[in-house]
């Protein structure tokens, strides 16, 4: 979850650190979760301090989603050597609406109030940039990492975290980061344990 929060920073300006502390949450808790993205489900799959009142409270905020998505944008994906042209174009708008539809809940949330929706729909889409990160950050050897890939290995991070809290002697960190290597090829589709380091 170290990667989330350090790329998150650079919202802070934007962000209270009560929010930005639940923006991270609710996006290790969607990476790691299964089945549909729900308040509920993503309060299931928190840390302490995620609780379903506290996701509820976020999702009501009113938050600079123009901005957040702008600066994330521009620190973590622009690249000043490329050429960027602000069109649309339905195949690939289609793309990033899919992919936010089927990894990061854009249509899993059932709201009514304009808030909430506002804030699924754009953290949704806000999911899609992160995952472009991530992919960035853990594929430069390879290629082929995708959203399956990120979501199995911080699945595994959160199991990790729950086996180590009930175990009665932390084992030794060398211990640790090999199980957490295992842990997070299981249900990958393109990695074996030993390819996903961020590089």
């Amino acid at each position: 979850m170290l990667e989330i929060v350090s790329l998150f920073t650079v919202l802070s300006p934007h962000l209270s650190m009560p929010l930005l502390r639940q923006l991270s949450e609710i996006v290790f808790a969607m990476l790691a979760m299964t089945g549909g993205v729900t308040l509920r489900n993503i309060s299931r799959w928190t840390s302490k301090g995620g609780s379903y009142r506290t996701i509820q409270r976020f999702y009501n905020t009113l938050l600079p989603w123009g901005t957040l998505c702008w600066v994330f944008f521009r620190t973590h994906l622009f690249d000043p050597e490329s050429v960027y042209l602000l069109a649309g174009d339905e195949s690939i708008i289609e793309f990033n609406f899919r992919d936010a539809k089927q990894f990061w809940g854009l249509d899993d949330f059932i709201n009514v109030k304009q808030i909430p929706v506002n804030n699924a729909a754009n953290l949704s889409m806000f999911m899609v940039n992160g995952a472009a990160k991530l992919r960035e950050m853990f594929g430069s050897e390879h290629t082929g990492l995708g959203v399956l890939d990120f979501k199995a290995r911080y699945r595994g991070h959160k199991y990790l975290q729950k086996t180590l809290k009930i175990l009665p002697q932390k084992p030794e960190t060398i211990v640790i980061e090999n199980i957490a290597e295992h842990l997070a090829s299981i249900g990958a589709i393109h990695y074996t344990s030993n390819q996903i380091r961020p590089g």
